[in-house]
């Protein structure tokens, strides 16, 4: 038997208000769905956006510092290691130029032996406050750092002091089990605080870690574990380095010379 016209119309007006309703659910149910997500992200967020500002006041901090120049002396207590003292100049330009002049061999962990306040850009990192404490009697807060886009990156932890805007401790774990503690002394320097000592300790972590450490010493013949002292003096800011120093074999040190 044939459907009338009529009878086939009215079907397919049924078929299209059920996809219709279909279409309103579905809308419905996405709209609640970004919508929930949007709730956690703003609640997830809403700690760590205490943690930007935290770290955009230290930046803000040292915004007058276009330049400086520094002599730069590194010791080393690592295990298995001898080695007398090693000293450099370290040349710094704002955003991230840098050059380091020694007349022999200078070793200097580049991200904490290097000052440069605008690497901690709030831009290129989760951040996320983990707790407040004190510091030598200040208040001070800790928060957690993974730099943006590194699926590589450590978790670094950062111990700022609230009242001074100063990084107090810098700490990090590395996958062999080695825990890094960097702490930071600050001396007057031109009305800024700059760095005079950084005491960097590197810390073995458990059974398994050290057997991996012996595995790398036999293979390397040296040792992780220890510690590592750097001592800054002779700041000499804002002179007007040029841009022509930091290029490789460039030796225009603005009015240094």
């Amino acid at each position: 038997m044939t459907e009338s016209p009529v009878s086939q119309n009215c079907g397919l007006k049924a078929t299209e208000q059920r996809n219709n309703k279909r279409s309103t659910y579905a809308r419905a149910l996405s709209v609640i769905f970004w919508s929930l997500i949007s709730m956690s992200f703003v609640s997830s967020n809403s700690i760590g956006d205490n943690g930007v500002k935290y770290l955009q006041n230290v930046v803000n901090k040292f915004s007058g510092i276009r330049d400086y120049t520094v002599d730069v002396r590194v010791h080393l207590d690592l295990e298995n290691v001898k080695a007398p003292d090693m000293e450099a100049k370290i040349f710094y330009k704002a955003p991230d130029k840098v050059k380091i002049k020694s007349a022999g061999i200078f070793v200097l962990p580049r991200e904490i032996g290097i000052f440069n306040p605008r690497k901690f850009d709030p831009d290129k990192f989760i951040i996320q406050l983990l707790d407040s404490l004190t510091c030598h009697g200040d208040p001070c807060v800790r928060i957690s750092l993974i730099r943006r886009g590194d699926k590589l990156s450590q978790n670094v932890i950062l111990t700022i002091d609230t009242r001074r805007w100063l990084i107090e401790e810098i700490s990090s774990r590395f996958p062999r089990g080695i825990e890094m503690k960097a702490t930071i002394t600050y001396g007057t320097f031109n009305s800024f605080s700059l760095p005079a000592r950084v005491e960097v300790n590197l810390v073995e972590e458990g059974q398994n870690s050290q057997q991996n450490d012996n595995v790398h010493r036999r293979r390397f013949g040296i040792g992780t574990t220890g510690k590592v002292t750097i001592y800054y003096s002779n700041y000499k800011i804002n002179t007007g380095l040029s841009d022509s120093l930091f290029v490789k074999g460039g030796t225009d040190e603005g009015n240094l010379r």
